[in-house]
């Protein structure tokens, strides 16, 4: 059954006949109910689901953080809504049931803060990334001051680690020590930035792959 808001503005609320109306992040939304049908899915169908399942399982692992890291990417999703867009869109590669994640293509985090020049990792030592990037100069904002994050997984051990807030932009170069189930696999890593003050975020940059030793 539909309810009348009558507080500020009328807003329906509820089902009415083959309709659904509802209000989120103060916007105002009507969906039609789906239609019964008992004919078999089509293979696209099949193929969609299976991809929706696949990057779901992939996020699952991470979704504390992308919560965050992709909250500003529309605002009318979810931060986990919108990676869950962005990554079967732009970063799933293969066919159905052969999906795998483009790791080139696939993002930790989608905002508007700068990126930084000329990103690097290496392996200065045996568990210890070391990532580079362009130190920039100081200047009047606070940009300079953007807590960086750090993201790598290891896809054949299903290990993910991240951290945040542990060096800035300014400085150029962090030093990370891995968790010791990471010895041995390939990572993926990616670099972003995050502001002090509130969710801003910059798109995340991928690194590439490194074998830790």
């Amino acid at each position: 059954m539909a309810r009348l808001d009558r507080k500020g503005s009328f807003r329906l609320h509820g089902k009415l006949d083959t309709s659904v109306f509802c209000t989120w992040r103060d916007i105002d939304y009507m969906r039609r109910l789906p239609n019964k049908t008992k004919s078999e899915p089509s293979q696209a169908q099949i193929a969609n689901r299976a991809k929706f399942a696949f990057v779901h399982d992939w996020l699952e692992s991470i979704n504390d953080l992308i919560k965050v890291t992709f909250d500003t990417y529309s605002p009318k999703m979810t931060g986990r809504m919108a990676a869950q867009s962005y990554t079967m869109r732009n970063a799933v590669k293969g066919e159905y049931p052969d999906f795998e994640i483009d790791y080139p293509a696939a993002l930790i985090s989608c905002g508007r803060l700068a990126g930084v020049t000329n990103p690097k990792v290496s392996l200065p030592e045996p568990g210890i990334l070391q990532i580079n990037w362009d130190k920039i100069v100081a200047d009047r904002g606070k940009s300079h001051c953007n807590d960086i994050l750090v993201f790598a997984l290891a896809p054949e051990s299903e290990n993910v680690t991240f951290t945040v807030g542990q060096a800035t932009r300014d400085k150029g170069t962090y030093l990370y020590k891995i968790p010791r189930e990471f010895i041995g696999k390939t990572a993926y890593v990616y670099i972003a930035f995050k502001s002090f003050s509130n969710n801003d975020v910059s798109t995340s940059q991928y690194l590439g792959s490194i074998i830790l030793e």
